[in-house]
């Protein structure tokens, strides 16, 4: 049995709360069937930041202090090496980061939400690219030297994913995605996280059993659910807010791999009450594997990153666990 605590979201003006017990039980049909594999712990490091959204990038390790609002470097310890900007208004200062990439000669390609704007700044605070939107962001990716892939909310709280012209200022919906949310409030219902590699996008929901992966070069979209389907969850309306009437997170936080998809699932399983489960995809939407996450000092797994081959690290409150895959 998995008790889920208070979590609230803001999308827009939209607000967002779950506070029940989720068990696999509750699922429309009966829970598919994992593979497990052993896992191993190696390692472990304490935080003197809070720092999330791990990335690396050629063999060096990025973050993002939550606190400062600004992006981090950090070393084999995971001490702060370097930092990027800090919290406040000016064009070298971030408000609230929903999504970085590091570029090459450590340049930082960032989206802010709370300032609305897309940027590439490097570690000596030095900006070679500002763009203000006239579209409330609410994440992206960056593309090529004048392009970016966006995501807003358009009326009746809708998701709409684009492909924006720098150069042009101008966004140009893709159809092909955005014909999946054309229902209202799709934003609220598949609310979800962006990922990237170098060919793919990928979008995996919190709350739907439901995710894409959209090909950079053919623009295709194909898209799938999670091992265990369960039904959409409802929207309810509360005065002048909006909110999802029962629904936990399926996944607390998802992370890529070359070609593999990994998830870190809030559907448990009868052999190991009281855990999060680590699922693995392909880019296919092919389950492949699945790793019990034990639960450590008094803790639960929140989000992760792959450190290389079959080692992956978890974040646990403060404190990063490093485990190894069999």
């Amino acid at each position: 049995m998995k008790l889920i605590q208070l979590h609230i979201r803001f999308i827009g003006t939209i607000f967002v709360a779950t506070n029940f017990v989720f068990t696999a039980c509750e699922s429309k049909n009966k829970e598919k069937t994992r593979v497990f594999n052993a896992i191993s712990l190696q390692d472990s490091v304490i935080l003197d930041f809070p720092l999330i959204r791990f990335q690396e990038h050629y063999g060096k390790m990025y973050a993002y202090d939550y606190y400062d609002k600004s992006i981090v470097q950090v070393d084999k310890r995971f001490e702060v090496i370097d930092r990027l900007g800090s919290f406040g208004d000016g064009p070298k200062e971030n408000l609230l980061v929903r999504n970085y990439e590091v570029l090459p000669s450590r340049l930082v390609a960032i989206f802010d939400v709370e300032k609305n704007t897309f940027k590439i700044q490097d570690f000596q605070d030095s900006v070679y690219l500002y763009q203000k939107f006239d579209f409330a962001i609410e994440g992206g990716v960056y593309l090529e030297d004048s392009s970016l892939f966006t995501v807003s909310i358009e009326d009746k709280s809708r998701l709409n994913f684009a492909k924006y012209s720098i150069e042009e200022s101008q966004s140009q919906p893709i159809k092909v995605i955005n014909d999946l949310f054309q229902e209202d409030y799709s934003a609220l219902i598949y609310q979800g996280k962006i990922l990237s590699n170098r060919d793919k996008l990928i979008f995996t929901s919190y709350f739907s059993s439901f995710w894409f992966v959209f090909d950079k070069n053919n623009s295709g979209v194909k898209f799938g659910s999670y091992l265990q389907d369960y039904q959409k969850p409802n929207v309810l309306e509360v005065g002048n807010m909006m909110m999802l009437e029962d629904a936990p997170e399926l996944i607390y936080d998802s992370f890529i791999s070359d070609n593999r998809i990994f998830i870190i699932s809030n559907i448990g399983h009868v052999d190991y009450p009281d855990q999060r489960i680590l699922d693995i995809y392909d880019l296919e939407f092919n389950y492949l594997k699945s790793y019990p996450l034990p639960n450590l000092n008094d803790t639960t797994p929140d989000e992760g990153f792959s450190v290389s081959g079959s080692n992956v690290a978890i974040l646990y409150e403060d404190t990063l666990f490093f485990f190894k895959l069999n």
